[in-house]
């Protein structure tokens, strides 16, 4: 390998590509989080990366529900995280206004996945009650994923070239809750 070869590689290595954003911050203050279900601002804090973390709660139920939105400085959001109390995801009088909620905001966060659209098709399926009908080549329904909605697995992850979303059952201050992460993929 000759100098200048080995000089533009290391160069190379030097640079990192930034990770894409979910969406712009922007976008998402322009979406139905904001106007239809009320999320505002509770709170940000600096992280150690670099990044803003905001801290949202939607105009109800915000006993049960907080949301993350972590923004790199050019208002992109990086990361974002639904925390729903899982009382308030199986209650049979609540479980309807969680997956509700849960349908619209993934989508909002990342709509560049078509894997996290789908889910949210999933999720409003789930919420009607009817069976999901795909066509020929559709995605199908992942079971580990609607299982770890529904609590009956711990942990489930989907991945599409645009996005990852992990869904978790953990406990926050000794209450269970489901937490429902969107990053980037690198």
């Amino acid at each position: 390998m000759t100098r200048m070869a080995n000089l533009w590689q290391r160069l190379a290595g030097m640079v990192r590509r930034p990770r894409p954003a979910l969406v712009a911050w922007a976008e998402l203050e322009r979406s139905e989080l904001f106007g239809w279900f009320g999320v505002h601002e509770e709170g940000r804090e600096k992280l150690p990366d670099g990044l803003q973390r905001f801290h949202l709660k939607p105009g109800g139920y915000q006993e049960a529900v907080d949301i993350w939105a972590d923004l790199d400085r050019e208002g992109g959001v990086r990361r974002a995280r639904l925390a729903l109390a899982r009382g308030w995801v199986d209650a049979e009088q609540t479980a309807p206004f969680a997956l509700d909620l849960a349908k619209s905001a993934l989508p909002v966060f990342a709509p560049r996945s078509a894997l996290v659209g789908q889910f949210a098709a999933w999720l409003q399926h789930e919420m009607r009650r009817m069976p999901v009908i795909t066509g020929p080549g559709a995605l199908q329904p992942p079971a580990e994923a609607l299982a770890a909605y529904r609590g009956e697995r711990a942990r489930a992850e989907l991945t599409d070239a645009a996005t990852r979303l992990t869904i978790e059952n953990t406990t926050e201050d000794g209450a269970p809750v489901l937490s429902l992460t969107l990053e980037p993929v690198a």
